[in-house]
């Protein structure tokens, strides 16, 4: 079963699956991006605790378990 043999469905906020995809949507690939992952204690959260304050606007990608339920 691929992507686009599925309803379109919000899975979080701002991630779905399916199709097919409204106008409002934009692919993942019009979007720069940057995942930071790490063990715990490297520094994630602290990151992007300055990364906030340069007045950066980003979102956090929903927890693997919700994408996974």
């Amino acid at each position: 079963m691929t992507a686009d043999s599925l309803h379109f469905t919000e899975l979080a906020p701002g991630i779905a699956v399916g199709a097919p995809v409204p106008a409002t949507w934009r692919a993942l690939i019009d979007h720069p991006l940057l995942i930071i992952v790490g063990l715990t204690g490297v520094g994630k959260s602290t990151t992007l605790e300055k990364l906030a304050k340069t007045g950066l606007d980003y979102t956090l990608l929903p927890n693997r378990r919700v994408l996974t339920d």
